[in-house]
């Protein structure tokens, strides 16, 4: 290959990656936690101590999980 049709390649799969969004933390989980939830649905995003986000029924459940640093009003993004 020559290095036009390498560049060519390369910027395509460069503008081809799209950045995952990142879910923010509108409520930030209190301690102590919940040890017992309603079943309520209303599901929020939990956003992960360690990177990441999961997605739960309710706040409370969320919450519950020590894991989980705080939580949007919403399910997470896909």
């Amino acid at each position: 290959m020559d290095k036009i049709t390498l560049f060519t390649i390369l910027l395509l799969l460069v503008a081809c990656q799209s950045s995952p969004t990142k879910q923010l933390v509108e409520t930030s989980c209190q301690e102590p936690r919940p040890e017992v939830c309603t079943m309520n649905f209303k599901p929020v995003c939990g956003v992960l101590l360690m990177g990441g986000e999961k997605t739960f029924s309710n706040a409370c459940t969320a919450c519950s999980d020590k894991t989980i640093i705080g939580f949007s009003k919403a399910p997470c993004i896909k």
